[in-house]
């Protein structure tokens, strides 16, 4: 059993590290733009790292449920990165002030992603009263990853773009 574990953890590690390259490069590909396929990629890997960090402090083990958060951390989290540089790319499109499109992206785009994340932390939060605990593990894991993902993008996008905005001028 604990060889088979090792095994299956060390193959989804390796498999979450492929993940997230592949997700770079499908949003740099989509984007047609480094700069912005690496602002959406960023919060999803600073998610990955903390929570990974969490599972640490918290005294939980990688196994083959708490490696799975890594997965889920990328495919979820990405989309919030998504759709706040989506929202930037639209309303600076359509008024070329950066700063417009920021507060846009975060007074509307924020709004609707904290409603996402507040929904799907509710949802994963129920497991944690499972009388099983790896499925507690899971539900307590996976609701403070969604919270990272949203932490991560709220907080890190903004500035990256003001960033990237400020350096073409």
């Amino acid at each position: 059993t604990y060889t088979i574990t090792k095994s299956l953890t060390e193959s989804q590690l390796r498999s979450t590290f492929v993940c997230l390259i592949l997700v770079g490069i499908v949003v740099i590909v989509a984007y047609r733009k480094l700069s912005l396929g690496l602002v959406a990629t960023i919060p999803v890997i600073l998610s990955a790292i903390w929570i990974l960090g969490t599972i640490y402090f918290i005294g939980y083990s990688l196994n083959v449920m708490t490696v799975m958060i890594t997965s889920l951390t990328i495919g979820l989290g990405i989309t919030y990165s998504i759709h706040a540089v989506e929202r930037f790319k639209l309303i600076k499109e359509r008024t070329n002030d950066d700063m417009k499109a920021i507060s846009n992206m975060i007074e509307h785009t924020g709004q609707a992603l904290l409603m996402a994340a507040v929904t799907t932390i509710a949802g994963f939060s129920i497991l944690i009263f499972s009388p099983i605990p790896p499925e507690q593990q899971f539900g307590l894991v996976t609701a403070t990853t969604i919270l990272y993902a949203f932490i991560a993008t709220i907080l890190v996008v903004p500035p990256l773009l003001i960033f990237l905005a400020r350096k073409k001028h």
